[in-house]
């Protein structure tokens, strides 16, 4: 029973670290999709680079903006074609969420 034990006490104690260990990697990969939004968005005033925001929640990061600009440049309009700079970005960091965690759960 001693063994039933340890290994009930070493899964809790994964768990806690795990969840440590999952809202670091989101920090990192939500200010990495940050960073490169920032980096793609197109620049004529600043004012999308400016208005890119990360938002935290217990198991999410949300990367987006808060200028209507942002949804025209991604999408594209009737007279300007799309100029993508958030959306790849996210699936890349979604990717990099994903082997971080496998990564780090395999050391815990």
């Amino acid at each position: 029973m001693s063994q039933v034990a340890r290994l009930a006490r070493d899964l809790a104690g994964a768990g806690a670290a795990m969840e440590e260990v999952s809202d670091d990697v989101l920090d990192e990969a939500a200010a990495q999709v940050q960073a490169e939004a920032k980096r793609d968005a197109p620049v004529l005033t600043g004012e999308l680079q400016g208005s890119i925001w990360i938002r935290k929640g217990k198991t999410f990061r949300r990367v987006g903006s808060s200028t209507r600009q942002g949804v025209f440049q991604e999408f594209g309009t009737s007279r300007h074609p799309p100029q993508p700079w958030l959306f790849a970005n996210g699936e890349r960091g979604g990717d990099t969420i994903a082997e971080a965690l496998l990564e780090k759960a395999d050391r815990l």
